[in-house]
């Protein structure tokens, strides 16, 4: 299998991720630009691993618990 980077690659690895606190919350994403973002959208993540903005391509996730507090 012969793997290569193009341009697409690098698009797609340059993606903003957003760690929500609460996955059952509805996320709203105005792109993060002020006046050069975009309309405010209403995302939710509904048990899955992430939802991505089709504005933008910013990526929400839920956040992860760390090690320490999962005892």
């Amino acid at each position: 299998m012969i793997s290569r980077t193009g341009p697409d690659d690098r698009i797609m690895n340059a993606r903003e991720i957003i760690e929500v606190e609460d996955a059952n919350e509805t996320i709203g994403c105005d792109g993060g630009s002020g006046a050069l973002g975009h309309p405010v959208i209403y995302l939710r993540l509904e048990g899955r691993p992430h939802v991505d903005c089709y504005y933008c391509s910013r990526r929400f996730v839920p956040k992860m618990p760390h090690p320490e507090s999962a005892a």
